[in-house]
C-alpha cells in the first residue's frame, strides 16, 4: 500500500510539474498576443498618447485603405464602433473591447460564454485578450485583412 502512494504521489507531482509548463506556455502565449494587439493599435496614435482620435483613426484608415485599394471605407469599422464611451478618443481597452465583441459576433459566441480568464497585464493595467491571430482581422463584408500592417 506504501508503494501504491509513493507511486500516486510521484505520478501528482510530474502532473503539477508538467501543468505549470503548460500554464506557463500560454501565458507566454498571452503576452505576445497582447504585444500584437497593442503594436496594431498604436499604428493610428500619430502623437503616442496612447488614445487614438477621430482624426488620427480617419488618417489611418485613408492610409490603410491606400495599401490596400480592393477594400473599400464600407469594409472598415467605424470609428463610433471603438469609441465605447464616447469621448472621441479610443483607449486601449476599448479597442481590446471591440476585437473582443467582434470575435464573440463571428462565433456566435455570448458575453457569458466567453471565457474571462483570458484576463492580461500590460503596464499594470488588465486587457481581455482576442485569439493568436490577431494580425488578421474580419471586416464587415466578410473579407479577412491583416491590420496594423501598412505596405
Amino acid at each position: 500500500m506504501q508503494l501504491q502512494d509513493e507511486v500516486y504521489q510521484q505520478r501528482e507531482k510530474q502532473y503539477e510539474q508538467e501543468l505549470k509548463k503548460l500554464y506557463k506556455i500560454v501565458e507566454e502565449l498571452e503576452q505576445d498576443a497582447l504585444k500584437r494587439d497593442y503594436e496594431e493599435f498604436k499604428a493610428p496614435d500619430a502623437d503616442h498618447d496612447d488614445l487614438i482620435s477621430r482624426s488620427e483613426f480617419n488618417t489611418y484608415v485613408e492610409k490603410y485603405l491606400k495599401s490596400f485599394p480592393e477594400l473599400s471605407e464600407q469594409d472598415f469599422p467605424k470609428f463610433e464602433e471603438f469609441d465605447a464611451d464616447e469621448n472621441g478618443k479610443v483607449s486601449f481597452p476599448e479597442w481590446q473591447q471591440f476585437l473582443i465583441d467582434q470575435k464573440l459576433s463571428d462565433n456566435k459566441v455570448s458575453h457569458e460564454q466567453y471565457d474571462q480568464s483570458n484576463v492580461l497585464v500590460h503596464d499594470g493595467r488588465r486587457y481581455n485578450h482576442r485569439d493568436q491571430h490577431s494580425d488578421t482581422k474580419v471586416l464587415k463584408s466578410g473579407r479577412k485583412v491583416g491590420v496594423g500592417r501598412e505596405k
